[in-house]
């Protein structure tokens, strides 16, 4: 691949950067229709807070026109960009992070309106044996084909399974009649792949082998949404929302938020849902707004069928305020933030720390937060922190109504990195029974046992909490499996290894099937009894258009009426077909005649019998 950066120019405004471009070919023709999408960003000074491809400028892409240019207005100043381009024939470019600032600053698209960068593509090989190429055509619920659509790989299989993240195999694009051909390594058995294409849903293809005949996959144009904003009966224009799914698995085909603003009726419109899929709609928080909604579960309609969530009411929002202390009487440093976000909302927002340490968010919906707090050389004083710490470096916080009285106490230290696996342990099945084997596959002894307690942040008892344990860092699970604690928040683990282990208390969300806020605490078995803190209030209770069905209670009560209905139903049974049949047999008498069937057309047009 060849990138040459001619020139960039960039167009400082109000609503953000302008990034214009050439893309050609290796013959240094234009490359007209050519798919640039920004595929991620980070910060141009520092570390980034959130995922690279989780910026909403990330949700952006173009084509290019007859003379192989494009553009991106309204880019965030604050941040690089690294743009993916695609086109039929042609290997996928990436480039590296492009700061539209640093090229020529002092340039502008009034007076040199020329300027781009200039990318080439470089042409597919066509030397590529026909086992090693995915086939395919695009078509949507009708049959048309659908081109433009960007095929990425979301997991590849190999000899020991299926790898999520980082991917060996390049991004394609689907042509004008919607097929494609992507070329997968020698090195992987099968690529799973996502498919995302404007004014549709997407898809995901779960498991696609290379070799054989061409595919056909339909991509479904989605749901559609509305929601009406109120506020005392009167129509709240201008809000920001957002929907986002509530399974985020990554073997599934997820889409991101989907952002909307409110129309002067005050109602907000989200098109190409993934069909009868599980979201919630939320209110932004970055920039804070005057007003919010209470963040809300509902089931999408299916595909190509629109649902009205009708009216839902905003209200004030809440604050969160506080100090950060540090040990010693320590300053803190300039670029210390926290980064706050949300347990079923798809968002977060950074808070700036001031010099003395306080903090304040604005515009925050009642319901859990997560703060991180991002400080070179200081972490959190675990053993001060009057709150829930979710692992090592996070401060889980109720927010009902707003609060001024968050304190995080800090200590020198420097913040843990990613959690890896430190040991060589693993869990395996042997003969059929799972169990615990070191690195050469010999089965682990577990003689150990360990006692514990969970409490509230008053020290107070907490039954039903889940207690787990596993290997420090991201290791094997240990022991008999999970236990829950009992009426004096008490627990016992039995057959654990004689190994530093870290221990794990939480809760699963119910409402969005993945455990929220878990507290940590690294132990060895056969020490004295373990004591971990949590916060009951944690996780929050959403509201829920569409709750799942609540099973039959299991009381006295209950029992007698399914007994009576079941021998109501055995009575009716022996009528309607033991007692005929015995009539006929003993005495002759038919009770019911047989009538032949006749035919007749519906309304639709249906024939039935």
């Amino acid at each position: 691949m060849i990138l040459v950066v001619a020139l960039l120019t960039s167009t400082a405004r109000g609503d953000g950067l302008t990034l214009r471009g050439t893309v050609v070919d290796a013959d240094g023709r234009p490359a007209e229709g050519a798919r640039v999408d920004v595929a991620t960003a980070k910060p141009r000074h520092g570390r980034g807070d959130i995922c690279p491809s989780c910026y909403s400028d990330c949700r952006k892409v173009t084509t290019t026109d007859v003379e192989g240019q494009f553009q991106f207005d309204g880019l965030d100043p604050s941040l690089t960009f690294r743009l993916l381009v695609t086109r039929p024939g042609s290997l996928a470019l990436s480039t590296d992070p492009i700061d539209p600032l640093d090229a020529f600053p002092a340039r502008s698209a009034a007076t040199d309106a020329a300027g781009a960068v200039s990318l080439v593509l470089a042409p597919a090989p066509t030397d590529v044996p026909a086992e090693r190429m995915i086939r395919g055509r695009l078509v949507d619920e009708s049959g048309r084909p659908v081109p433009g659509a960007l095929l990425t790989p979301a997991g590849e299989w190999t000899g020991d399974g299926c790898r999520y993240g980082g991917s060996q195999t390049a991004p394609v694009v689907s042509d004008d009649d919607g097929r494609f051909v992507m070329i997968v390594p020698e090195t992987l058995t099968a690529v799973s792949i996502s498919v995302s294409a404007e004014g549709f849903a997407g898809t995901r293809v779960p498991k696609a082998i290379p070799g054989g005949a061409e595919r056909s996959i339909c991509v479904p144009r989605g749901a559609t949404l509305t929601a009406r904003i109120e506020r005392d009966g009167n129509p709240c224009p201008g809000l920001r929302l957002s929907v986002v799914q509530i399974d985020r698995d990554a073997s599934r085909h997820f889409v991101g938020t989907v952002p909307a603003i409110t129309d002067a009726e005050g109602i907000a419109r989200f098109e190409h849902l993934p069909a009868a899929d599980r979201f919630c709609i939320f209110s932004e928080t970055d920039p804070p707004q005057t007003l919010v909604i209470e963040t809300t579960l509902f089931k999408a309609s299916e595909s190509g069928k629109a649902r009205d969530l009708g009216a839902i009411e905003a209200f004030e929002p809440r604050s969160l305020a506080g100090r950060l202390t540090i040990d010693g009487g320590n300053t803190i440093l300039a670029d210390t933030r926290i980064l706050l976000s949300r347990d079923a909302a798809w968002d977060t927002r950074t808070v700036p720390v001031a010099a003395d340490g306080t903090f304040e968010a604005l515009g925050l919906p009642p319901e859990g937060y997560r703060l991180r707090v991002l400080a070179d050389g200081s972490i959190i004083d675990r053993a001060s922190l009057p709150w829930q710490c979710v692992h090592e470096q996070d401060v889980a916080i109720p927010l009902q109504t707003s609060r001024s009285d968050v304190l995080i106490p800090l200590i020198a230290g420097t913040e843990p990195g990613i959690r890896v696996r430190d040991n060589d342990y693993r869990n395996d099945v042997v003969d059929g029974e799972f169990m615990l084997v070191d690195a050469d596959g010999a089965r682990v002894p577990l003689p150990e046992q360990l006692r514990g307690t969970v409490v509230d942040l008053e020290g107070h008892p907490v039954a039903g909490v889940d207690v787990s344990a596993a290997l420090i860092g991201q290791g094997a699970f240990v022991g008999p499996g999970g236990v829950q604690t009992d009426s004096d928040g008490g627990f016992t683990l039995d057959s654990l290894p004689a190994l530093p282990l870290e221990l794990l208390a939480y809760r699963t969300n119910k409402q969005l099937g993945w455990v929220s806020y878990p507290t940590s605490v690294n132990v060895s078995p056969g020490e004295s009894e373990v004591r971990l803190v949590i916060d009951p209030r944690l996780p929050h209770t959403y509201p829920d258009l569409d709750p799942p069905v609540v099973a039959p209670l299991r009381s006295s009560t209950s029992v007698a009426v399914v007994r009576v209905l079941a021998n109501l139903t055995l009575w009716c049974s022996m009528t309607f077909f033991l007692l005929p049949a015995l009539m006929k047999k003993i005495f002759g008498i038919e009770v019911f005649r047989k009538i032949p069937p006749t035919t007749a057309s519906g309304v639709d047009g249906v024939t039935r019998r």
